[in-house]
């Protein structure tokens, strides 16, 4: 990619969204210019149009299951400008940095489009949702294990994504970013780990500013999780209704029972829900995803929820030995720190994971990089052998070859 490019989408209904990415930098007149040679003369048919923009733009295209807008942080410089050749619509727009603007198709066929042929937009706006108290206020006791390592674990893949997760997106990628977010909290996920010697043909970011998720997610919006309901949906009152539906198709006997806690995991909020029989209480929506900082509660929220069993295992034999012998038995187990933490929050073990390796910091790694003999383990978080974009590594605060003590011999017989 090179230091300022430019991204080209084109959409129509019936037919897979197609994008490109420039090869050299050409400013905005000179694109136009290009765009004017191409449109100029044709009929208003979307497949002809289509056809004719994948012909004339020397671009390398692709298909796309959903639109990036890659402005928001500083990754973004990169694009110069964002265009999207809307052809149900017919019309062009423009996205920039700080400019959202769009043109008729119709005129751009008709003769050259200047810049000043551009009309400011209003940005879509997302859900800000506004449920009457009072509010549920429960009791979220959460193993400081689970909160230390899931914890953290969410807050970075929302830090990793937060060019797809701060803007509109579409049901594919709204049930593919929130089945990560399920999976991580209920640890169903699996670890990839980076060891010895490895030379990178291509290296790069993990999570590039134009990457969607690649993950498949199921089509499902109701995923039960111990005796907790996770509930999908864009808009917190739409999950609401879908949630008293639900309520409503459960047999007379278990919808009146103890009662059920439902999740409403929104675009950018998380909101818990308690039915009893028709009653129902909710707490307040907390920020989760987005540009609002994400929140403490809402953390807690997911993962009270989905650490919630209906029946509790019983403790094992290992459980009742010290912390500090339980922390060496993880420590031989595995073959990593990060592994380590997460079979301890699976069996109930060990002590919350510090995210340190003897005073040195385990952090993200950010990019696909060469390694040597002596290089830390990386461990990258995946869901069913995709990579998530999230992979741990402990800086390079030292250099020791980590060899297991060989076991001690048994005192010879006289």
């Amino acid at each position: 990619m090179s230091p300022l490019s430019v991204m080209v989408f084109i959409a129509q209904d019936g037919a897979p969204l197609r994008r490109a990415y420039s090869q050299h930098y050409l400013d905005d007149a000179t694109y136009l210019q290009l765009f004017f040679r191409i449109l100029v003369g044709q009929v208003k048919c979307a497949s002809k149009l289509s056809a004719a923009l994948e012909e004339g733009l020397p671009l390398v295209w692709e298909d796309a299951y959903d639109f990036v807008n890659p402005y928001g942080d500083r990754r973004g410089g990169i694009f110069g400008s964002v265009w999207t050749f809307d052809l149900d619509k017919d019309v062009i727009l423009l996205t920039k940095e700080h400019q959202y603007c769009s043109a008729p198709l119709e005129l751009a066929r008709e003769r050259l489009l200047t810049l000043d042929d551009f009309q400011p937009l209003s940005p879509p706006v997302l859900e800000e949702p506004t449920l009457p108290g009072p509010y549920w206020d429960p009791n979220l006791d959460l193993p400081p294990r689970v909160r230390s390592f899931q914890g953290k674990v969410l807050r970075d893949f929302a830090y990793a994504w937060r060019h797809v997760l701060r803007r509109q997106m579409n049901d594919t990628t709204f049930r593919k970013l929130a089945y990560a977010t399920i999976w991580i909290s209920g640890l169903q996920f699996a670890l990839q780990e980076r060891a010895g010697f490895e030379h990178v043909s291509r290296g790069g970011p993990y999570v590039h500013i134009a990457n969607l998720p690649s993950w498949e997610a199921p089509k499902a919006t109701f995923i039960q999780t111990g005796s907790s309901w996770f509930v999908l949906a864009q808009d917190t009152k739409k999950g609401l209704e879908m949630m008293q539906c639900h309520m409503n198709s459960l047999p007379l006997g278990e919808s009146a029972g103890n009662g059920h806690v439902y999740v409403i995991l929104s675009h950018r909020y998380v909101t818990l829900c308690k039915a009893n029989g028709h009653e129902v209480v909710w707490t307040r929506p907390e920020p989760l995803f987005g540009d609002i900082p994400i929140s403490d509660a809402a953390i807690d929220m997911i993962l009270w929820a989905n650490n919630t069993a209906s029946t509790k295992s019983q403790p094992s034999a290992i459980n009742f030995l010290p912390i500090e012998i339980q922390d060496r038995i993880l420590y031989y187990a595995t073959t990593s720190l990060v592994a380590s933490a997460k079979l301890g929050c699976e069996l109930g073990l060990g002590s919350p994971f510090s995210w340190t390796d003897r005073g040195v910091k385990i952090q993200v790694e950010v990019s696909k990089r060469h390694r040597s003999e002596f290089s830390p383990i990386e461990s990258h978080i995946s869901f069913d052998k995709v990579l998530s974009g999230l992979s741990y590594k402990r800086e390079r605060g030292y250099n020791i070859i980590h060899v297991r003590p060989p076991p001690v011999p048994a005192p010879r017989r006289k």
